[in-house]
């Protein structure tokens, strides 16, 4: 089970809980039937290196994650009636934790496309982004000017996003407007708000 850098998401009827996890060195999704309070089903992600942070379509039909090829991630789509695996992105930047709109239209994530310098190989921090899921076009969803920002979730209105920022050196929650706009902080702990690790997932 991969749970450093990887969280479970619960199915929109809240009968099944899905995550990723490791099967003789290779990535799975698997889907826990949680009121037989066992495995229900296992599926195979041959094509990539790791996968990471699933989460369900509204409808229930399909999964979202970060799939890792190569040291590269990306968005993918997982097609739960067939077990098709899309990529929703191809780019050399990272791209990790999507969380998806009420409307099934787009997904929140972060990215490290809007801060990291290819040219230099200067890493940035992680931002967050809006992935438009019909014309895959990708914009920023614009937070602090430093910092990390991650752990994105949506509200169930699709008009806010919730994250965890360190703008100040300690993380902390904060929500912004899903078209961007002014940051609201709504936390303010001197310990933080954080996982296992600093980078891990901790908000839901």
């Amino acid at each position: 089970i991969q749970f450093l850098n990887s969280s479970g998401a619960w199915s929109p009827d809240g009968s099944t809980f899905a995550m990723t996890a490791a099967r003789s060195g290779r990535p799975i999704l698997a889907l826990l039937r949680v009121s037989r309070g066992g495995l229900e089903r296992e599926i195979r992600l041959d094509t990539l290196d790791d996968a990471l942070n699933p989460v369900f379509a509204p409808d229930g039909r399909s999964l979202f994650f970060s799939g890792n090829v190569g040291g590269v991630l990306d968005l993918y789509r997982l097609t739960l009636a067939t077990g098709d695996v899309e990529r929703l992105t191809s780019d050399p930047w990272a791209d990790l934790e999507p969380a998806v709109t009420p409307d099934g239209k787009g997904l929140v994530f972060t990215t490290e496309r809007f801060s990291t310098n290819l040219e230099s190989l200067e890493a940035g921090p992680l931002r967050l982004a809006y992935l438009d899921l019909t014309t895959r076009a990708v914009r920023p969803i614009a937070g602090f000017l430093r910092g990390k920002h991650i752990s994105p979730q949506v509200s169930a209105d699709g008009s806010t996003v919730y994250f965890i920022a360190d703008p100040d050196g300690v993380n902390n929650i904060y929500r912004i407007g899903i078209d961007g706009g002014p940051v609201e902080r709504l936390s303010s702990l001197a310990t933080g708000v954080a996982g296992i690790t600093s980078a891990s997932p901790a908000l839901s």
